[in-house]
């Protein structure tokens, strides 16, 4: 079995102010996710979903990246083997997310589940550290958003906003 939990603020032992995430309700995402993993073969194992605002995600990208910058997502794999149950920790941020949708809360929510299919994705062997890679993974992003009955949220963005960036990869 696959147990999702999602949390607004950063992963910390002490209790936060403002995430940035606002009355975002975990339970539209769940049942999204539980499909999502079950398209990339994932049945078992935890996965822990951060919800935090581009502060708390510019301090988490200095500490593990050594970026002083926000970012959408950060991805944190804490299995010993590909073929081990999952063991992951996404921190997603919500202010990246409100930057690129269209100030509608469906979009939002189509945002924040493009991010978090997307750490799934690199979990499961997807990069985007090229062109051709960055390419065939934004592809499956958007076959799965589609297949959860979102449609395509990576290729509408860009089709839109040519220029944009995401995930640290150029746009086409």
């Amino acid at each position: 079995m696959l147990r999702i939990n999602i949390y607004h603020g950063p992963p910390q032992r002490r209790a936060s102010r403002g995430t940035g995430a606002g009355r975002i309700s975990a339970s539209w995402f769940k049942p999204r996710l539980i499909r999502a993993a079950r398209l990339l073969g994932i049945r078992r194992g935890e996965w822990s979903i951060w919800l935090v605002n581009d502060r708390h995600m510019a301090r988490l990208h200095k500490r593990t990246m050594d970026k002083p910058t926000t970012t959408d997502v950060l991805t944190f794999d804490f299995r010993d083997a590909p073929a081990d149950p999952l063991e992951l920790q996404t921190l997603v941020c919500v202010d990246a997310a409100r930057r690129q949708n269209d100030g509608e809360k469906n979009g939002l929510y189509a945002e924040l589940l493009l991010y978090m299919v997307h750490s799934l994705l690199h979990v499961s062997g997807y990069d985007d550290n090229s062109g051709r890679s960055a390419q065939k993974m934004h592809a499956r992003e958007d076959d799965i958003l589609t297949r959860l009955g979102v449609g395509p949220v990576y290729a509408s963005k860009h089709a839109a906003a040519p220029k944009t960036t995401r995930f640290g990869a150029k746009s086409r």
